[in-house]
């Protein structure tokens, strides 16, 4: 087994960290110089990246990526008529809160199925939810508040994708919780009319990222093994086939069209669908890095076509298009070849569009953590990511 070292760099031990005990603004100073130090940027070159028409009213958080809206308290979001992400709100206004019970509650109990990418299993029952929401807070500051990013509902389906963040009430942005969940959500009789979530799956980035430089030997010594065990069968086929699928397509929505370009390696049609000031962030074991502009962008998809090998493919399991606000959240996979699916590569992605052109603007991929916690640990791991992030133990 390869050390973690070598996979991810060195991992800071409690002693690197600076004791602070309760003093809150040496916390809070050390949020802002972990943010600093994880944040990687590929943008043109020499070429500050103005916001696409559309985004001008957006007010960014000092420090936060560009995705992260001024935030406001989910507790004070005005009711409407029903949304599938009527109860992902309630959900998460009770999470900031501390009302676990409350949060597990808006789960549909008979059909709960509720995934967190970083640990093993599928929680299936509400007091085990709520459990698993408590020990979750407990890796954060007292005052840590969800904050919602972007939120996608469709209303056809009754699926929704929210793309989120964690901050303390003074504004100060928690390193490394930035995420994206799916879920699908339910209304029936039998929830008097309301609506509930049936099922979750979430992931978030990175807590240790990979080197650049470790990452693309990964990449290319996986790839060589895939096309050396390959060598024996053609993939032209199926390669012919997904373009002539893709031309029968008449109705396709933006982000098919992209992943189906993608599919094909044509990264021209893929760099198509997206706005000229476009920005995508990736978040997975060995591709991180934000891609400011579509000069960037095209490095990015050209790096992969070359790594990859032809046959690996992006499929899209589920999807949650919003008509009100143009944003698209999905849940997705990798498969090596059609029907082989390859372990630890599923994912979520939140996009936003142009609201002129309707191409996309920018775009959020998370993928699941390479490596699983047990979920009986969650304890002893929330005690860990507090001496980790902020030097001290968690509660």
């Amino acid at each position: 087994m390869v050390p973690t070292e070598i996979l991810f760099g060195p991992v800071p031990s409690a002693s690197d960290k600076e004791e602070d005990g309760d003093d809150v603004v040496a916390v809070d100073m050390e949020y802002e110089r972990v943010l600093l130090e994880c944040e990687t940027d590929y943008s043109d070159e020499n070429n500050d990246i103005e916001m696409s028409k559309g985004q001008e009213n957006v007010e960014l958080v000092p420090g936060v990526d560009f995705m992260t809206t001024s935030s406001s308290p989910l507790s004070l979001f005005q009711e409407s008529a029903f949304a599938p992400g009527d109860a992902i709100l309630e959900c998460y206004s009770a999470w900031n809160r501390r009302d676990m019970a409350a949060a597990a509650a808006c789960f549909e109990e008979a059909n709960l199925s509720y995934q967190d990418s970083l640990y093993f299993g599928t929680i299936t029952q509400s007091q085990h939810l709520q459990h698993h929401f408590e020990q979750e807070a407990k890796a954060l500051p007292l005052d840590a508040q969800l904050v919602l990013d972007h939120i996608a509902e469709d209303p056809a389906t009754g699926h929704a994708a929210t793309e989120w963040h964690v901050e303390t009430k003074e504004g100060i942005v928690v390193p490394l919780t930035k995420g994206v969940s799916f879920y699908t959500t339910t209304t029936n009789s039998t929830n008097n009319g309301t609506s509930k979530i049936r099922s979750g799956f979430r992931v978030s980035e990175m807590l240790v990222k990979t080197p650049k430089e470790i990452a693309h030997i990964l990449v290319t010594s996986a790839s060589l093994l895939l096309r050396i065990t390959q060598s024996g069968t053609s993939n032209n086929a199926q390669i012919v086939a997904d373009k002539q699928t893709a031309a029968s397509l008449s109705s396709v929505n933006i982000i098919e069209e992209f992943f189906e370009a993608w599919n094909r390696r044509d990264v021209e049609a893929a760099l198509d669908c997206f706005v000229e000031n476009c920005t995508l962030r990736t978040e997975d074991s060995v591709f991180v890095g934000t891609f400011r502009g579509k000069k960037s962008l095209r490095k990015h998809l050209e790096n992969n076509a070359q790594i990859l090998p032809a046959s690996c493919k992006i499929v899209l399991d589920q999807v949650a298009i919003d008509p009100v606000n143009g944003n698209i959240g999905t849940k997705w996979h990798l498969e090596l070849a059609p029907g082989v699916l390859i372990p630890n590569l599923r994912g979520c992605s939140m996009y936003t569009t142009d609201s002129e052109s309707g191409l996309l603007r920018t775009g959020l991929d998370i993928t699941e953590a390479p490596l699983k916690v047990p979920r009986q640990a969650l304890p002893l791991l929330s005690r860990s990511v507090g001496l980790l992030l902020f030097g001290r133990a968690s509660r």
